[in-house]
């Protein structure tokens, strides 16, 4: 994970979270191993759906939430380690189109 800061002025900066797919790809496994040893689907018995239906059908979600996990741990962190006094909540700027399966993002 990296963060970078651009100023624009003296009261304002814009704050860039990049994230490699190595940062969050392990615990989204992790997450999906376990529901899939929790899932109940209609067909199989609990704890018996296969990996990659469980992966097709909650990968996406599991995958943005722990991207938006570590994108508002690193930001804080940065605020943190360079003391920088926040006057209110960080605006995040919307992005068009966000693919959990990139090898970085942004």
């Amino acid at each position: 994970m990296n963060v970078t800061a651009t100023n624009h002025d003296e009261v304002s900066a814009l704050l860039t979270v990049t994230l490699d797919k190595s940062d969050y790809k392990e615990k989204v496994e992790k997450q999906l191993i376990n529901y899939a040893k929790n899932a109940q689907v209609p067909g199989f018995r609990k704890g018996k759906v296969p990996l990659s239906m469980v992966r097709k059908q909650y990968e996406a979600g599991i995958a943005f939430e722990e991207i938006n996990k570590q994108v508002s741990e690193g930001l804080n962190n940065y605020v943190t380690e360079n003391k920088l006094r926040l006057v209110g909540q960080p605006v995040p700027q919307p992005v068009d189109a966000m693919d959990h399966n990139a090898e970085s993002l942004s």
